[in-house]
């Protein structure tokens, strides 16, 4: 549930190992689920994060600096997965299969997270900064929750997500 920030800039070889300064950060402990899936947005510097029950996440990634650790992420923001069209709850990618997790820009330059629910029915297409501005849960977990459906945008509430079904 430690995801690692490393900084490349000074890798030292040693053999066949790569050493690199790091900096440790944790989603949350509010969700139940162990923190394990990761894909990168190169173009905004984001991580996109899924756990191994109902919840994402985005982080802000830190430009890496010449030498030495990276920066803490920044505007960590993650949520809890609303049920899916169909009624059934959310769930993520189990613990030992192929993780179903991606990013990508689209056309309209926007950053967006993907991920199939673990019985591969749903697909979850999460706008990456409007997860970032989501309106907090009152009384969540933590300071970093978010309700993915409740996003306030000139005035109106919209959604960052769409789920999409696929069969």
């Amino acid at each position: 549930g430690t995801f690692l920030g490393l900084n490349f800039n000074n890798a030292t070889t040693s053999g066949s190992t790569v050493t690199v300064p790091a900096t440790p950060y944790v989603v949350t402990n509010g969700c139940i689920g162990t923190w394990s899936n990761v894909d990168l947005d190169f173009t905004s510097h984001l991580g996109w994060f899924a756990n191994n029950g109902g919840c994402v996440a985005i982080a802000a990634l830190p430009q890496a600096p010449a030498s030495g650790p990276p920066g803490q992420a920044a505007a960590l923001r993650w949520t809890q997965l609303p049920p899916g069209p169909d009624g059934l709850p959310w769930t993520n990618t189990p613990p030992g299969a192929t993780p179903s997790l991606a990013v990508f820009v689209g056309a309209d330059g926007r950053a967006y997270g993907l991920a199939v629910r673990g019985d591969g029915t749903e697909l979850l297409k999460m706008d990456l900064v409007l997860l970032q501005t989501a309106n907090a849960v009152v009384g969540g977990s933590d300071a970093n929750q978010v309700d993915a459906t409740n996003v306030t945008v000139n005035g109106n509430r919209v959604s960052a997500l769409v789920y999409i079904p696929l069969r």
